[in-house]
């Protein structure tokens, strides 16, 4: 199971974030936590002077998440312990 993740920072100052959590899931694969991962990213951008940067998706009992930068087209795929 895996559960989606968005970081929400100030476009003012990008040192100032939030962490939004998916409340529906945790959904059964990486396919369906990364479609509402997007998902959430697509409403952030609708609120005023906000910017997701990152959205991740973390499997359940596992150390191992899956992050990807948002408008980064170079890298935009890491994993981390």
């Amino acid at each position: 199971m895996y559960s989606a993740t968005v970081i929400i920072c100030l476009i003012a100052n990008m040192q100032a974030c939030l962490i939004a959590e998916d409340r529906y899931g945790p959904y059964p694969t990486f396919e369906q936590c990364k479609a509402r991962a997007e998902e959430m990213v697509s409403q952030v951008r609708k609120l005023p002077f906000h910017k997701p940067t990152h959205w991740i998706c973390k499997k359940s009992g596992d150390s191992a998440r899956y992050e990807f930068s948002i408008g980064n087209k170079s890298k935009d795929f890491s994993i981390t312990s």
